[in-house]
């Protein structure tokens, strides 16, 4: 059944989103900054390249609430973070 914030298990089910087109400048304090004033932040990630450790361009950010994840979603998909027009998607 639906059973509302008892789940500990990371990322299933998580309120999240993904983000693309991310300047490679954007660090995860940045994403996490950016995002943070929809609602609190479980987790913010810029995904970077295993071998470099260069940022691939894109991130993660969970929210603790699923209404705030969609206000972000509304607001800033097709914002602008450090230069770049980002994409802001629901994490499946």
């Amino acid at each position: 059944g639906k059973d509302k914030g008892k789940g500990k298990g990371k990322g299933n089910g998580e309120p999240a989103v993904y983000v693309g087109g991310l300047s490679y400048d954007t660090t995860t304090e940045d994403l996490k900054y950016h995002f943070e004033s929809f609602g609190e932040i479980t987790y913010a990630r810029v995904m970077t390249d295993r071998e470099s450790g260069r940022s691939r361009g894109c991130g993660k950010v969970a929210f603790a609430r699923e209404e705030d994840r969609d206000t972000a979603i509304s607001q800033l998909d097709q914002s602008e973070l450090d230069g770049r027009t980002i994409s802001v998607r629901a994490f499946t």
